[in-house]
């Protein structure tokens, strides 16, 4: 099968020909992350739309995330065995809940001690993800998005509204807009205020 990361998404303000492209998870700085409590998506983010193989690159990342903070992985997707298997290959817990993100009723899942520390969201969907990190006060961290041909359609065309909204935010926030539906606060556990995509560039 293959896999492939997504291409990134141009930023800045219209006119603006420099690109910058965001890190897949494999080539994540996770060296300032300690001490937290970690949720990493799964489709898209370790993976391809519903595949079961992760790259040795995103595995090691993924434990060494582990070795400094609680991690748990979390998926809309339903395949709870899939979800499974995944989270023993990385050797972490997989949430398990009847609620999907953005919802921050996902939380219920985790323990109270676990739910009390700095929460960090880490995603490839900024309207699924990133609203999520920002529904419970997390810090989120987005990814390039890792694609295969045999994503099915629906996938595809949620990447597609993605990376529009995406692309939206980004241009707003470099020309400085003022779009307050389209660009939410969010408070950091450190007190900081900032967009969503403040929030993904902060490590």
């Amino acid at each position: 099968m293959k896999i492939m990361h997504n291409a990134g998404i141009e930023r800045g303000a219209r006119g603006e020909a420099h690109k910058r492209r965001i890190a897949g998870l494999e080539s994540l700085d996770i060296g300032n992350i300690r001490d937290a409590t970690v949720i990493v998506d799964i489709d898209g983010t370790m993976t391809a739309d519903r595949q079961l193989d992760c790259s040795v690159p995103v595995l090691a990342v993924i434990r060494s995330l582990a070795s400094q903070n609680a991690v748990y992985l979390c998926s809309n997707h339903r395949d709870s065995v899939r979800n499974r298997a995944i989270a023993r290959r990385a050797g972490l817990t997989c949430i398990e809940t009847r609620h999907r993100k953005p919802s921050k009723k996902v939380l219920e899942s985790l323990p109270s001690q676990r739910r009390a520390r700095q929460l960090i969201v880490i995603g490839d969907k900024s309207t699924v993800d990133g609203v999520f990190a920002w529904r419970v006060g997390a810090r989120f961290i987005r990814v390039a998005r890792i694609v295969s041909p045999e994503d099915r359609l629906v996938a595809k065309v949620s990447y597609f509204l993605d990376d529009l909204v995406s692309r939206i935010w980004d241009c707003a926030r470099a020309s400085r807009a003022r779009l307050p539906f389209l660009l939410p606060t969010a408070i950091t556990p450190n007190g900081e205020a900032g967009s969503l995509l403040d929030q993904s560039r902060r490590l």
